[in-house]
């Protein structure tokens, strides 16, 4: 059995600490609920009843109804783009998808999006990565498909859509789930940077997190908020570190 968090702990919760809190609205009823934002999530309240405790049905009924395998197969076209921090791109779907879960996020469109939403960006050209493709894959399949450019950067008669104006776009204009989608994403980038040894790509892509994606953060989600924070001071100190002396 997991215990399920009181509001004392909630009020004590940290970003390190977000296993099973959500700064949303709440209800009386259920362990999933929708607040502020309308995606389905577990929230941190303590039950009507006063039990602190939930079974691990509870939290493995949200999830087993979404079929993730097809997505999968068609994000391991991205198994051979290599990232800065050595790792492939797959890696960091599956991660960004991770994370989604941590936060308990099991909304099933944004889920099979996350396992595919850098496919256009980076293996465009590959069999079977295709608009029909991706929208006949399920029920889901359309909804993932616009979820999935709603967060790719648009490329217009050979015109790459500047940076700042993709996350401006993304985060102020975009859907809920895009902007979610978006959040877990650079957490995941971030968490990557630690190991890119390229002060001057560092320093660039943290100077853009805090310009661009941070001011807003906050409104998306508080808990990703923080800890996207807290990443960025965290690279930020190995910066310091990595960059040479001047005397």
């Amino acid at each position: 059995m997991f215990r399920w968090p009181s509001q004392a702990d909630c009020q004590e919760h940290s970003a390190s600490s977000h296993l099973f809190c959500a700064p949303f609205g709440v209800g009386s009823s259920g362990r999933l609920l929708r607040g502020v934002q309308s995606l389905p999530r577990i929230t941190c309240l303590s039950q009507p009843s006063g039990d602190t405790t939930i079974s691990v049905e509870s939290l493995e009924t949200p999830l087993s109804n979404i079929t993730l395998a097809p997505y999968i197969v068609k994000a391991m076209a991205l198994i051979g783009v290599r990232r800065r921090s050595g790792s492939n791109m797959f890696r960091h779907q599956i991660s960004t998808m991770g994370i989604l879960i941590d936060y308990k996020f099991f909304d099933p469109v944004l889920l099979k999006a996350a396992v595919i939403h850098d496919l256009f960006e980076d293996a465009s050209d590959l069999p079977g990565v295709s608009e029909e493709e991706i929208k006949a894959i399920d029920a889901d399949g359309p909804a993932v498909y616009e979820l999935v450019m709603e967060v790719t950067i648009r490329t217009v008669n050979g015109v790459r859509e500047p940076k700042s104006e993709y996350l401006k776009r993304v985060l102020q204009q975009g859907s809920e789930r895009a902007r979610v989608l978006k959040l877990a994403d650079r957490i995941s980038n971030i968490t990557a940077l630690g190991f890119v040894h390229d002060v001057a790509f560092v320093k660039r892509y943290l100077r853009e997190t805090r310009d661009h994606i941070l001011p807003y953060a906050e409104m998306i989600d508080l808990d990703m908020s923080r800890e996207l924070n807290d990443l960025v001071i965290n690279r930020e100190q190995l910066v310091k570190i990595m960059e040479p002396s001047v005397n």
